[in-house]
């Protein structure tokens, strides 16, 4: 599956399709760590439990070597209260 149509899949249906596809870009690792998939996962941090360990196990993977942008959308996720 590419990465669009993850993206949809972690914004809307159930929380076991949210939790799937967060895992999926998960293994992708650091090349799905474009803007828009470290914003949506960082999203999913205020989700139902599954899912916010999913996104936050597929951040952690897609840190790779501390990428500036992974580090970015977590400081302003912080700041946000999200």
């Amino acid at each position: 599956m590419q990465i669009p149509e993850l993206l949809e899949r972690l914004h809307g249906g159930k929380p076991m399709t949210r939790h799937a596809a967060a895992e999926a870009l998960g293994r992708m690792g650091p090349r799905a760590a474009t803007p828009e998939v470290l914003r949506a996962l960082t999203e999913r941090l205020g989700d139902v439990e599954d899912v916010r360990w999913a996104a936050a196990w597929a951040l952690a993977r897609m840190s790779g070597a501390t990428r500036p942008e992974v580090i970015e959308v977590l400081t302003d996720a912080l700041l946000r209260g999200v």
